[in-house]
């Protein structure tokens, strides 16, 4: 680290420890198989992290979601 971010580093108020699911909803979207993909083919992508390509699993004509939102993967083993 220089010594710039070093300084900044200092100044900066440590984060509270919180909850996840106190600060945020946490929820999923919903399973979609490749045939139902292939049926309702559209523009908007559908991701999945058992995928390659970038995680894009196919596109589908709807979406389900509009806003911001934080993406994640399932990981065993969390408690949230």
């Amino acid at each position: 680290m220089n010594g710039l971010a070093a300084k900044n580093a200092e100044s900066v108020k440590p984060w509270p420890m919180v909850r996840l699911g106190d600060v945020c909803e946490i929820s999923r979207g919903r399973v979609m198989s490749k045939q139902y993909l292939a049926k309702y083919q559209g523009q908007y992508p559908v991701y999945s992290s058992q995928t390659k390509n970038d995680g894009v699993f196919g596109y589908i004509d709807t979406y389900d979601f509009d806003g911001e939102y934080l993406q994640g993967l399932k990981v065993s083993g969390i408690k949230i």
